[in-house]
């Protein structure tokens, strides 16, 4: 039977408990997939919503006091209506970049959308917090639901930025 020395037995343990609370490697890995699967099937949906049902979206995002507004009005309304549409359409496409990353082994390219939604969410939390604090906007728990959401998003695409290796990034699924 192979015996350790204490010292490289300490080394063993040390990365093991570090590897393990960080989770290096292949676990690290599955985490990258699996945030890359969530924000995926959280874009899809919203994507869907948004290209189909715009005034649904619109209500929930202006909360208007008169009501739903018929996606058939000209003005106002209408422009809200196809810049909804217009942004679903994006999200769709996004989810779908996001699903062929999972399956993606180039790890520049994978590291890249992590940075990339890193500063898109961090910009995108920072702009709808300023317009609940600063514009005249009612305070409602939707309105920050929706902002902490983006601020999770943020921080899960922070850590991956900045804290894990270029090796996260190497293995598909």
């Amino acid at each position: 039977m192979h015996r350790m020395s204490s010292t490289s037995a300490r080394a063993h343990s040390s990365t093991f408990s570090a590897g393990s609370f960080f989770g290096q490697g292949r676990d690290a890995k599955k985490r990258v997939n699996k945030l890359f699967a969530i924000h995926a099937g959280i874009m899809f949906t919203l994507g869907l919503l948004s290209a189909l049902f715009p005034e649904v979206l619109v209500y929930l995002l202006h909360h208007s006091s008169d009501g739903f507004h018929s996606r058939h009005e000209g003005g106002t309304a209408r422009v809200a209506f196809v810049t909804m549409r217009v942004f679903g359409c994006f999200l769709l496409a996004q989810a779908y970049l996001l699903f062929v990353l999972r399956g993606g082994t180039d790890g520049n390219m994978r590291r890249a959308a992590v940075q990339s939604y890193f500063v898109a969410f961090g910009l995108t939390t920072l702009a709808l917090a300023r317009a609940q604090l600063t514009e005249d906007m009612p305070v409602r728990l939707s309105n920050w639901l929706v902002i902490l959401s983006f601020f999770a998003l943020t921080m899960a695409y922070a850590w991956f930025s900045f804290f894990e290796r270029i090796s996260v990034y190497e293995l598909g699924r």
